[in-house]
C-alpha cells in the first residue's frame, strides 16, 4: 500500500511524505521539504547598501534579526568597520532573543501537538490551556525583548550598518530584565516537561563515513 500525503504545514516551509507499506511493516518513507525560490539575490542588485538589511529581513518572519544581522555584518566587512563592543553586545542580545522565540514557536507550536497526538495547537487548547498561557507568556516576554533592542518585535528597525539609530535606556532594560527574571519558573516547568516527553525510537543503521573512533 502507498500513502502519499502531498502538504504538510507544520514545518518551516512546506513539505509532502510518501509512505510504502507492505506486509503491515513499513517498507519506505520519504521526506521532502522545499522553498520555492524567492530571488532576493536578484532584486538586490543594484540598491543601496543602506537598503539591503532591511530587505533581507523580509526572507522570514521568524529569524528576521538573523538575516539582517549577516548583511550588516557582510557590508560592514566590505566597508572595513569594525562596530563598538556596545553595538556587539546588543547585537548579540537580539540574535539571543530571536533563537528563544523560534525555538518556544517550535517546541510549543510545532512539535508538541504530534507528542500529544493532536493536529496542532488548536487543539490543545481545551486541554492544555496551563502550558498554552505559559507559551504565550514566555513567547511575548522574547518578542518583547526584541522590540526592545531592534524597534519592533517583527522585522527590527533600530538595528544599521554601524550600529543603531536608538538604543534603550538603561531604566528600560533593567526593567526587562526583571520581567525576563519573573520568568524562571515557566522557564523550568518548560524544561520539565521537555525531559519528561516520551520519545520515539527513531535510531537507523547508517554508515557514517566521517566519523573517527
Amino acid at each position: 500500500m502507498k500513502i502519499d500525503i502531498n502538504y504538510i504545514a507544520r514545518v518551516e516551509g512546506a513539505s509532502s511524505v510518501k509512505l510504502e507499506i507492505e506486509g503491515g511493516k513499513l517498507k519506505e518513507l520519504k521526506l521532502n521539504i522545499w522553498e520555492p525560490p524567492r530571488f532576493f539575490e536578484g532584486f538586490l542588485v543594484g540598491r543601496k547598501f543602506d537598503e539591503v538589511p532591511d530587505i533581507v529581513a523580509r526572507i522570514c518572519g521568524i529569524c528576521p534579526v538573523s538575516h539582517m544581522t549577516t548583511a550588516i555584518r557582510a557590508i560592514e566587512n566590505a566597508f572595513g568597520l569594525t562596530p563598538s563592543p556596545e553595538v556587539k553586545i546588543i547585537r548579540k542580545i537580539l540574535a539571543l532573543s530571536q533563537i528563544l522565540s523560534s525555538h518556544l514557536a517550535h517546541l510549543y507550536v510545532l512539535a508538541l501537538p504530534d507528542f500529544f497526538r493532536l493536529n496542532s495547537i488548536v487543539e490543545m487548547l481545551p486541554h492544555f490551556d496551563k502550558e498554552i498561557k505559559r507559551f504565550l507568556r514566555l513567547k511575548e516576554a522574547a518578542n518583547s525583548i526584541t522590540a526592545l533592542f531592534g524597534g519592533r518585535a517583527l522585522h527590527p528597525v533600530s538595528m544599521v550598518v554601524g550600529g543603531f539609530t536608538k538604543v534603550p535606556s538603561k531604566a528600560d532594560i533593567e526593567k526587562a530584565a526583571k520581567e525576563l527574571e519573573s520568568l524562571h519558573g515557566d522557564a523550568l516547568e518548560t524544561l520539565t516537561m521537555v525531559s519528561e516527553l516520551k520519545y520515539p525510537a527513531l535510531e537507523n543503521h547508517a554508515e557514517f563515513v566521517a566519523l573517527k573512533g
